[in-house]
């Protein structure tokens, strides 16, 4: 090779690798700049981000739907009325006929049947300010008074109507009597609807044998007038022992 030319290789060669040795170098300080980190290391931690992401928002719906009903089976039996016996409310009286039970019940007869006894705050009963112990011989005592103060058959069925709904009386109309607790012939309120209430019991009944035999005792002076009107709102089953009356 000609001298020439062998320069020009020697020259071309150390060129080259001058290059070589810059490319490299600026290789290595672009990999240990502060702050950089290669295509790879980036794309692996976004996925891992993403990983992350995707797996906390399946945890966090799932237990919104876990919360949401446990929510609901917690706080809907523990607001909602519990039943006694025969579905009837806890909180409502049970005495009586519990198993009628409705919506509209504001009353709760004591007892069942025949020996059944209205609710005092809603039947405590009422008087007739016609009729004293002075005026029995002419009102209560009169054969037929009672029959002139009766009031009509449309105004006692018709409030046996809604006192059926108050009392939750499921029987149908003919089963039952609009009573008059203290009774005409004692000198009861004939209209009063605090004397009135849908007895559980067809007519004629047990109840009635007590007013016919507590009218007798206060006609013959057995029993003042006041005392019989006070025993018979209060326990008319007490006063029919009382009496003598049957009532088996």
């Amino acid at each position: 090779m000609p001298g020439r030319q062998r320069r020009l290789w020697r020259n071309w060669t150390r060129v080259s690798f001058l290059v070589f040795l810059v490319v490299v170098g600026a290789k290595l300080a672009g990999e240990h700049a502060p702050g950089s980190r290669n295509r790879w290391t980036q794309l692996g931690d976004a996925g891992s981000n993403i990983s992350v992401a995707d797996a906390s928002a399946p945890n966090s719906g799932q237990t919104a739907r876990i919360a949401g009903p446990t929510a609901a089976r917690s706080s809907g039996p523990t607001t909602a009325p519990t039943t006694g016996p025969a579905g009837a409310p806890t909180g409502a009286p049970t005495t009586g006929p519990a198993s009628r039970l409705t919506g509209n019940v504001r009353c709760v007869a004591r007892g069942l049947g025949e020996d059944a006894l209205p609710d005092p705050s809603c039947t405590p009963g009422s008087t007739n300010p016609s009729v004293n112990q002075g005026n029995i011989g002419s009102t209560i005592c009169a054969r037929g008074w009672s029959r002139t103060i009766r009031p009509p058959l449309s105004y006692t069925e018709a409030l046996k109507h809604s006192q059926m709904l108050q009392y939750g009386e499921g029987e149908s109309l003919s089963m039952v009597e609009e009573d008059h607790l203290i009774p005409l012939e004692l000198g009861g309120s004939p209209t009063d609807p605090s004397n009135l209430w849908p007895e559980p019991a067809r007519s004629p009944n047990l109840k009635d044998q007590v007013e016919n035999a507590a009218n007798r005792a206060v006609c013959q002076g057995r029993l003042s007038l006041s005392d019989a009107q006070q025993a018979i709102a209060t326990n008319w089953t007490l006063l029919g022992q009382r009496l003598g009356v049957p009532l088996a």
